[in-house]
């Protein structure tokens, strides 16, 4: 017995989106908006870019829903992923990497994060703030896994670097 997605949509609705039908796309849009919006404001942390990045991510899905495959993923992990891929591009292409939340007692640690180059910042803070796994981190930023491994790596050893220069001047 096949086990239901749980957040799978009736497959009439997907082939309406497959004929461009808008209402169903205003479904879609109903049912997901607000989730996705709240993953791009996690990102982004910027209401602003955040709305603008939600309607470039249903154009998208709009545009391109040929592409999707009910039986690989859900709706919403498509609209994740679309959405995500959407931050990263604006992130790389504006260069506002987004300072993350670290409470007071870490404002040692946020100095140091300013200092690691863009790249390698961008991977460790999808990773550990966003909690994207490496081979995720890959897919989003359209880089080789080693890619990734490397700039991770790069990044723990100039935050080491870094905590070791502060612990040997105390």
């Amino acid at each position: 017995m096949k086990k239901k997605r749980p957040n799978a949509v009736a497959p009439s609705l997907v082939d309406l989106l497959r004929q461009q039908d808008k209402e169903a796309f205003k479904t879609l849009y109903d049912r997901y908006a607000a989730a996705i919006y709240g993953l791009l404001l996690d990102i982004l942390e910027n209401r602003q870019a955040a709305t603008q990045l939600l309607e470039e991510t249903f154009q998208e899905a709009f545009d391109t829903i040929h592409h999707y495959d009910p039986t690989k993923q859900s709706p919403f992990t498509w609209l994740q992923l679309l959405a995500r891929q959407q931050a990263i591009h604006y992130l790389r292409s504006s260069e506002v990497i987004p300072e993350p939340d670290i409470n007071h007692q870490d404002s040692g640690l946020r100095s140091i994060i300013r200092h690691i180059p863009a790249d390698q910042r961008l991977v460790l803070e999808l990773m550990y703030y966003h909690g994207c796994s490496k081979h995720s981190v890959s897919q989003l930023l359209k880089v080789p896994l080693e890619t990734v491994n490397d700039r991770f790596a790069s990044g723990v050893k100039i935050i080491r670097e870094h905590l070791n220069n502060i612990e040997s001047r105390q």
